[in-house]
């Protein structure tokens, strides 16, 4: 019996060995071959919902940053490219700063929403 523990795999609730995603190399790109769309729908179902889209975080002390999701650490941080971060100061004063790329520790992190496709994009609130 395989050691699927060793591979990064895991079980679900029904004992089936569900597959991780390999780091480093897609799963069209493995050895030069170009797989069948079968394996292409897998990769597309092993990638976040949320990356590549715009993203709206809200973090604990009330800051928020609206950028792209261009990666994740599963339980870990979320990387944003090209976010701009909002502050809402004690006395209502609101500030905006431009982020070319932050890191979120996800313990940080109240909310986040995705901008769906064909929508318009994220924007902050005034007043």
């Amino acid at each position: 019996m395989a050691n699927h523990k060793a591979a990064g795999n895991k079980k679900n609730s029904k004992g089936e060995v569900e597959l991780a995603p390999q780091q480093g190399r897609s799963l069209q790109q493995r050895g030069g071959q170009k797989l069948p769309e079968s394996s292409k729908a897998a990769e597309k179902a092993l990638t976040h919902p949320f990356l590549g889209r715009e993203l709206r975080v809200e973090l604990v002390d009330r800051r928020i940053l609206v950028g792209t999701l261009i990666a994740y650490m599963g339980l870990g941080d979320l990387l944003l490219q090209n976010a701009v971060e909002q502050r809402r100061y004690a006395d209502g004063e609101l500030s905006w700063r431009p982020l070319n790329l932050v890191a979120i520790p996800l313990k940080h992190v109240t909310a986040m929403h995705r901008r769906l496709p064909d929508c318009e994009p994220i924007t902050f609130v005034e007043g």
